[in-house]
């Protein structure tokens, strides 16, 4: 088992059998959207060269999402750091 990435947060206790997994709360008050992930912050870098600078996303248990962007404008890079394999030099990636 790897650890998670610095700035990562599985909301799993240590030493499960997984990595990385999604935990839904248990008890939510009725019309409160839950979050199964949340990025705050967020600031990456290839280098010496940042890349995702304050990136904020929020995206709710049951939602389909599109992530919609220019050419270069960050959107693999978001995607790297949600899945682990680039670490965020600064902020959270929180994965419920």
């Amino acid at each position: 088992m790897t650890a998670p990435s610095p700035g990562v947060s599985s909301g799993m206790p240590s030493g499960s059998s997984s990595g990385r997994s999604v935990t839904a709360p248990t008890e939510v008050e009725p019309d409160t959207i839950v979050n199964a992930l949340e990025l705050r912050g967020v600031r990456a870098a290839y280098g010496t060269i940042t890349v995702l600078q304050g990136v904020d996303l929020e995206l709710p248990y049951g939602h389909v999402v599109a992530l919609l962007g220019p050419n270069g404008g960050g959107k693999s890079t978001t995607l790297r750091v949600i899945a682990g394999q680039l670490p965020v030099s600064a902020g959270d990636c929180l994965l419920y």
